[in-house]
């Protein structure tokens, strides 16, 4: 028989067992209760053993405070792109207009791993007349992107050797700087989530956001609230006009990151980008480095990737970029195939270069009209000055080319011609000064503005001649004896 005092024990026991269920039971229900039906205001978090639930409104300036301080707040190699489109509070971004036309024209999953947007032959009048405003608008056709998810996935082609290659975890954070105008919002957008979703989040120091005045409604207030609720994201508006060249140099001076990538509006990276630019500076501080580009069609949004190497960049007399058969240029010493290589130039819709080497070889030239050259002549400087170009081949970043770009120059009638007209006069030496005006087909009486800084830059930095870098650099470059046509191969 019990006594009391034995009594009184099994009466507590079985309360507190009671309470201990209660207590888990609640803590079950709860959690149930908000995930199912409040996935939609919540989201949560593992962290140091503990669940932590975060209003999605504040899910940002959460991630702000956790990951730069360094807690372990971990979701970069073991969760899926979707998974962490969630965690950062990343939507779609499909509007419901769109998504009345898409099942109009029974169209699902537009644009995932790249694929084509179709729409059928039959379109309605409406849809049609749609279409080509849009299409005449931005530039390509609009109305399939809008059907995109801005966190679509795109495959990953890499050859293997890029996947299995291992990087250190120290690798230097970056300012990534992107400048736009009058673009798509959708564009725009998916630039930036797929910036989001591959790239190591402890990388990325900022995504500074570049509006080079525009009078599109959406990048007023719509812009400034989308922004608050995306982690790492600073928008620095112009008051002025910039163009691509002068809204760089704004970037430039305004970033925190030890290194710059300048990437274009419409563009969209791809997986593992990211880390093999970061580590080759580690060991080429002062490179210029860019990427292999691969391309996506302004009409159906189609991606195209492969496995290649890829090319180097070159140029023609006419001072243009052009890209340049990789094994042809190293001959009979060739680098392994995907480690960095030599590269003459580069292409400008997606470059890197450290934050106090870019200051110390004088940015851009900020004489230059609203675009065109910088490139060409970014590359030729860095060579000339104490750098180096390379193309890193395990980098694949995807560049749409638009059926039309700027229209508007300020100094000049091409100002495309007017900068290149600026990289002779600084950049050539007197003997190669003639092949570039006769090949582009006029004199040196055009006007080209004031270029005594930058051959006062030149000088200061001890930059080599052009025929050093032509036997150095570009040793295959032909060099005519006589001009006969522009269009001549040996001339460009």
């Amino acid at each position: 028989m019990k006594t009391a005092f034995q009594v009184r024990q099994s009466v507590l026991a079985s309360t507190f067992a009671k309470n201990i269920f209660l207590v888990l039971f609640t803590i079950f229900a709860v959690n149930f209760y908000i995930s199912y039906f409040y996935s939609d205001v919540f989201l949560k978090f593992r962290e140091d053993n503990m669940t932590i639930l975060i209003l999605r409104e504040n899910v940002g300036q959460f991630l702000q405070q956790r990951l730069p301080a360094g807690q372990h707040l971990e979701f970069e190699e073991t969760i899926s792109e979707a998974k962490k489109a969630e965690l950062l509070g990343l939507d779609d971004g499909i509007s419901d207009e769109a998504k009345r036309i898409m099942k109009e024209l029974n169209i699902t999953n537009a644009g995932e791993n790249g694929a084509p947007v179709i729409f059928p032959q039959n379109l309605s009048t409406e849809i049609s007349k749609l279409k080509d405003l849009m299409y005449k608008t931005y530039g390509y056709n609009a109305l399939a992107s809008s059907m995109i998810s801005l966190n679509r996935a795109l495959p990953d082609n890499r050859s293997d050797y890029c996947k299995m290659k291992k990087y250190p975890k120290d690798l230097p954070k970056v300012s990534i700087i992107i400048q736009f105008h009058d673009d798509d919002w959708m564009l725009l957008m998916r630039t930036v989530h797929s910036i989001l979703l591959r790239s190591p989040y402890h990388l990325i120091e900022e995504i500074l956001l570049i509006h080079d005045v525009s009078e599109r409604e959406y990048f007023k207030e719509k812009l400034e609230n989308y922004i608050k609720k995306i982690p790492k994201i600073r928008l620095i508006r112009s008051h002025r006009r910039q163009g691509i060249i002068s809204a760089r140099i704004l970037g430039a001076r305004n970033a925190v990151g030890p290194v710059l990538i300048f990437i274009d509006s419409h563009c969209e990276v791809t997986t593992g980008w990211l880390e093999p630019i970061l580590a080759r500076f580690v060991e080429a501080p002062n490179a210029v480095l860019w990427g292999k580009i691969s391309t996506m069609s302004p009409d159906t949004m189609q991606v195209w990737t492969n496995s290649e190497a890829g090319r180097i960049g070159s140029f023609r007399w006419n001072l243009n970029f052009e890209y340049m058969d990789v094994d042809w240029y190293e001959g009979d010493k060739p680098t392994p195939k995907f480690e960095p290589k030599p590269s003459v130039t580069i292409l400008g819709a997606c470059f890197a270069i450290r934050k106090d080497f870019f200051h110390k070889i004088g940015l851009m030239d900020p004489d230059f009209d609203m675009w065109g050259g910088e490139d060409v002549e970014l590359a030729f400087r860095a060579w000339m000055c104490g750098g180096q170009v390379n193309k890193i081949p395990c980098s694949v970043v995807v560049h749409m080319f638009k059926s039309h770009t700027y229209s508007v120059n300020t100094k000049a009638n091409d100002g495309a011609l007017y900068n290149n007209d600026r990289i002779a006069e600084i950049w050539l030496d007197e003997e190669y000064k003639k092949y570039y005006y006769r090949s582009v087909g006029h004199t040196k009486d055009r006007n080209f503005g004031n270029i005594t800084e930058r051959l006062e830059l030149k000088k200061s930095l001890g930059c080599k001649s052009f025929k050093w870098f032509l036997e150095n650099v570009h040793p295959k470059m032909g060099v005519p004896d006589e001009i006969r046509r522009p269009e001549d191969k040996e001339f460009r």
